[in-house]
């Protein structure tokens, strides 16, 4: 298998400087991957697989209101994402960007629609034959120019396909850990069945926005202020 080029975008020489606009997600792909690439690269992607599923597992501080010494939840958001990215360059994924948008071309991949029906989604269970592969290819053509730019972007897509809302008890949080469970098997079998791996990472990415709109939309409640997740990022890491 070649070794995946992670081109380190012109962006992280100037980061101090960057205007928000400019970072594409996978310029942010391409520089976090980058920043872990010589700890990443002497370990099994096991390891690296254990490591995303322990930051993941801060996440569950947001439903449980429970308080661990020294993780607030926008640290364990970017922390997930920090392992996230380093994970899909040991799998040698390209485009992150391209991975997502592939699967979810601004609709929801099983009823196709945005925002999602639910009553229709109730009736597949996200197993291959519910999906109709060449509709969503057509629908990524149809929606190619709607593909979201920085992070924010992304986040307000799922927020599109998927709206989130205060009475949301653990919905992000169970559906993160399912996918989860799922990427582990992907993972293990992903020598023999390679192309099962893309659609697991894909569904793992939209519970980690999920999981940024539950809490941009419950601090909006209880704050007034604003949760930018691509500003948090570049705070924890620029460049």
């Amino acid at each position: 298998m070649p070794t995946l080029k992670l081109a380190l975008p012109a962006a992280v020489l100037r980061i101090r400087g960057i205007s928000m606009g400019e970072l594409r997600l996978d310029n942010l792909y391409a520089m976090i991957a980058h920043i872990y690439s010589e700890q990443n690269a002497q370990r099994p992607v096991s390891a690296t697989f254990a490591h995303f599923v322990e930051v993941c597992g801060m996440l569950t501080i947001l439903d449980r209101r429970k308080k661990r010494e020294g993780v607030e939840i926008p640290d364990a958001l970017c922390k997930a994402l920090g392992w996230y990215f380093p994970l899909m360059a040991k799998m040698r994924v390209r485009s992150v960007e391209d991975l997502v948008f592939r699967k979810y071309p601004y609709v929801c991949p099983y009823c196709r629609r945005c925002p999602h029906e639910d009553f229709v989604c109730k009736s597949v269970r996200g197993t291959a034959p519910t999906v109709d592969h060449d509709k969503l290819r057509a629908l990524y053509k149809e929606n190619y120019r709607r593909k979201p730019v920085g992070l924010d972007g992304w986040q307000r897509m799922f927020q599109d396909i998927y709206p989130r809302s205060p009475d949301d008890k653990a919905r992000s949080t169970l559906g993160l850990f399912e996918e989860l469970g799922e990427l582990a098997e992907a993972i293990r079998v992903h020598e023999r069945h390679p192309k099962y791996f893309a659609g697991e990472a894909a569904d793992v990415f939209t519970y980690l926005m999920g999981l940024a709109n539950e809490y941009g939309i419950r601090l909006l409640q209880e704050t007034s202020e604003q949760f930018r997740f691509e500003d948090e990022c570049i705070k924890r890491y620029p460049g």
